[in-house]
Formats: C-alpha cells, structure tokens, sequence
C-alpha cells in the first residue's frame, strides 16, 4: 500500500500516524494481498468543516472494477481536531474497503451506485439513507478502536493533545457519490 500527502503540511509524526490508522483500519476489513495494492492520496485541508460543512471525503481516482487508487480529504482545524480526524479517517476507510472489494461501485449515468446487489441513485437517496453510509456509520467506532488500541502512539497523542473524538451524526455531511 502507498500513501501520500497533500495540502496542509502535518509533523512528520502526525502523518505516521495517518499511515498506521490508514493500515490498521484496512487490516480490519480487507485482505493483506488486496491491500498491498491500494495507492491513497491523503490531502489535509485546514479548516474544512468550517468551510465546506464536511469532515472529509473519499472519491477513487481510477474507473476500474476494482479501483485501486482513491483520494482521501481530511479535516484538520489544529491539534485538538486530531482525534476527530482519525475517527473520519475511520469512516472514509470503510468506503475504500467497500470499493476495493467491489461491494460499492460508480455505473455509467449520473450518480448511480451499485451497492452490493442494488442500484441506487444516490442523489434520490437521503445521506442518511444510504446504505453504504449506514454501514459506514455502524463500523466507524469500532475501527476507531481497534486502532486506538492497536497503535499506542496515536491513543497517547489524542490522550496528550486533548483531542476531540466527538461528532454528532447529522453534521457529517460527506460529497455526493
């Protein structure tokens, strides 16, 4: 798996521990084999939420099958906002795993999506309706845990930091599939 970074510079430390959450959140819900192929672009935009309403997004970059190359947007509005990152991060992960495995997918034709066996048109279909956002939602925390858990660097920076993890559900507004 390859990751890279644009926009807002991090510390060096800080994209470390995007990689490792990126990794550990991946290594919850997809093959090491398929995962090894995975090329995800991260760009931090300072002040997201506060601009476009949104804490991050995912698009893949590829119109393959199996797409293997996808954009992750992220938050950062300063450290404290660090923990809610990786808990979006979380969240966008869960819809590379869904594309990579083929469980999500674009169609030709504007915003149609093919989600495990049904089509939809995701701009017919509330936000909170969807899915592939449900799923998304219901995994979110557990992942945030496993890799909280799983890498003590990054549970001690959002400990140090007094990061906030918190997020109501219906300000998560994420772009339009």
């Amino acid at each position: 798996m390859f990751i890279d970074f644009q926009g807002y510079r991090l510390s060096h430390k800080q994209e470390e521990m995007i990689r490792s959450a990126i990794s550990l959140s991946l290594d919850y819900q997809i093959s090491q084999r398929l995962k090894r192929t995975l090329e995800i672009s991260v760009t931090i935009e300072k002040d997201l939420y506060e601009d476009r309403r949104i804490w991050g997004d995912m698009s893949p970059e590829d119109d393959e099958r199996s797409p293997k190359l996808f954009e992750m947007r992220l938050n950062y509005s300063g450290v404290q906002s660090f923990g809610q990152l990786i808990k979006v991060l979380s969240h966008e992960t869960i819809h590379i795993a869904q594309f990579a495995t083929r469980r999500l997918r674009h169609l030709s034709g504007s915003f149609r999506v093919r989600f495990e066996k049904d089509i939809y048109v995701s701009s017919h279909v509330r936000y909170e309706d969807r899915p592939w956002e449900i799923e998304a939602h219901d995994l979110e925390d557990k992942i945030l845990d496993y890799i909280r858990s799983s890498d003590p660097e990054i549970e001690n920076y959002i400990q140090s930091k007094a990061c906030d993890v918190w997020r109501p559900q219906s300000t998560f507004l994420a772009s339009e599939l």
